[in-house]
């Protein structure tokens, strides 16, 4: 199986690459190193079934020529972490909306299989653990930047 991973140099994104490898798939990782690390990947460069482009997933004609021959895409690009997103708000919404639709947008104009990963922030402040999906969300005052 081909399967694009957006995102792949990150925690997750590179033990999805590992498990992926060892099942036998082909994996093409497209991340920009902005919070992931190629040392999460170092050990497969050069593997024949693994392929990395260091670009963003807001270059849409990148995506464009290597969604079609994809048979799975894993979505897991985004601007994370708190400090990040309140240092740069506009950089994290256009990364976050602006390229998840330009990866949807692509896996729907291809008909591909995509599997979109989300964050424990949509749980917001809730006060017990673990999370639990069907948990009430409670999110602070819209005059903390972090929940406006």
């Amino acid at each position: 199986m081909k399967v694009l991973i957006t995102g792949g140099a990150g925690y997750i994104g590179s033990h999805l690459v590992d498990a992926l490898i060892r099942r036998g798939d082909e994996v093409l990782v497209i991340d920009n190193l902005s919070t992931g690390k190629i040392e999460n990947l170092r050990h497969l460069l050069g593997h024949p079934a693994f392929h990395f482009i260091n670009d963003s997933i807001l270059n849409e004609s990148l995506l464009e020529r290597f969604v079609p021959s994809m048979d799975l895409i894993f979505h897991l690009a985004a601007a994370v972490g708190v400090r990040n997103i309140l240092q740069d708000p506009l950089a994290a919404i256009n990364t976050n909306v602006r390229g998840t639709e330009v990866v949807l947008g692509l896996a729907f104009k291809y008909w591909k299989r995509l599997v979109l990963a989300s964050t424990s922030e949509i749980y917001g402040k809730a006060s017990h653990v673990p999370f639990r999906e069907d948990d009430d969300r409670v999110l602070g005052s819209t005059a903390v930047a972090r929940w406006s």
